[in-house]
């Protein structure tokens, strides 16, 4: 069968941002999407790190009382901007990625959700996906609502008021920041990616992937009607840009 069983968006402006509206509000059904408070407690005091002489503070973010995920602030001199990094491998695994936006002068939140990094469950956490699913939520949506309220959080206590770029690393935090996106147009203003996937059908159908590498990305009648093309056109007229 032909996936996703998509609309093409209409020309005229207007009635291209109700389509738009439509079809967010139809992902967030699908993705079973979550809106949550935020509470952020710090860890430990503010140090200036030895490496790259960037001020380091880590926060937990306690979201609406229900998941508690860490987050690290890293900032050199005087911020242009907010980025939130996520990462396949974990934030620790992308150091270099980090010091590239500090030195282009962004505030630094590196965020490890469920199933990454430090959150990241060690033995079989696919289970744990698959136990998502049969209580109603899903693992996907579950992860794009975390990097919402860290984004939020970002815009929130960014001291111009500037709305936050997602920068993604890994094929499944790609597609994690582009449901985020579409969901949260208010504080993303921006999603940079590298290493992302340009098509969900073609990583998880076409090259026979399993659940238990990347239970988020199985969700039911998601690729019915969205695919990544269709995704960045939910995010558009923002960006969302390939780097190296």
């Amino acid at each position: 069968a032909k996936l996703p069983r998509a609309d093409e968006p209409p020309a005229d402006k207007s009635a291209k941002q109700n389509w738009q509206a439509k079809r967010r509000t139809l992902l967030a059904e699908i993705v079973a999407a979550k809106s949550f408070d935020v509470d952020a407690e710090a860890v430990g005091e503010v140090s200036s790190a030895t490496v790259a002489g960037a001020q380091i503070q880590r926060w937990r973010l306690h979201l609406s009382g229900t998941w508690t995920i860490p987050v690290v602030e890293l900032t050199r001199g005087e911020s242009q901007g907010t980025t939130v990094v996520v990462a396949d491998a974990g934030r620790a695994a992308v150091a270099e990625d980090i010091e590239k936006l500090l030195a282009a002068g962004q505030r630094v939140l590196a965020v490890d959700p469920l199933f990454f990094g430090e959150s990241k469950i060690v033995a079989r956490d696919w289970l744990w996906g698959l136990m998502l699913d049969t209580v109603g939520d899903r693992p996907l949506g579950v992860l794009a609502s975390q990097l919402i309220a860290v984004a939020q959080h970002g815009h929130d206590t960014d001291r111009s008021g500037r709305t936050v770029t997602l920068h993604s690393i890994g094929p499944r935090s790609s597609v994690i920041a582009l449901v985020a996106a579409v969901l949260e147009p208010q504080a993303i203003g921006q999603v940079t990616q590298r290493d992302a996937i340009t098509s969900l059908k073609q990583y998880v159908i076409e090259q026979s992937r399993g659940v238990s590498e990347a239970p988020e990305l199985f969700c039911f009648g998601l690729l019915e009607h969205f695919d990544v093309p269709q995704l960045q056109t939910l995010v558009a007229p923002r960006k969302v840009e390939t780097v190296k």
